[in-house]
């Protein structure tokens, strides 16, 4: 049965919401592929085929891009970056987690969900959020 909750789970799409809404008011969401590569949501088909564009700041032209069908995987790749993955977006995925934790058990204590998120994360990761925070 765990493996069957595992399957579904890596069906799943690691989408966090962004820090910026959209034009029109609404939120903006952001898909962290498994790379760590970054993307924005460009648009959305009638045969509920979304695309996806790069969403890195320090390369605003990369022509990066995948797509999915509604927000399961699998992630199609269209076109490849022009850059290296970096550690921010992995820093943004283990931030939004612990936001989403944080807002789904609002009792517990918040090292004890800080240490959870950050439990599968490498040295070099945790250094830079303990920066960030500090």
């Amino acid at each position: 049965m765990d493996d069957l909750a595992n399957f579904f789970d890596n069906l799943n799409l690691n989408i966090i919401k962004s820090s910026r809404n959209k034009k029109d008011g609404s939120p903006s969401w952001l898909l962290v592929d498994d790379q760590y590569f970054e993307y924005k949501s460009g648009y959305e088909g009638k045969d509920g085929k979304i695309t996806w564009r790069c969403n890195n700041s320090e390369f605003p032209n990369c022509v990066g891009a995948v797509f999915t069908f509604g927000l399961k995987k699998p992630i199609h790749h269209l076109r490849e970056h022009e850059h290296a993955n970096t550690i921010k977006t992995q820093v943004k995925a283990v931030k939004a987690s612990i936001k989403e934790m944080s807002s789904k058990n609002p009792d517990a204590k918040p090292r004890k969900i800080i240490m959870e998120c950050q439990k599968n994360i490498s040295d070099e990761q945790n250094n830079y959020i303990f920066l960030l925070i500090n």
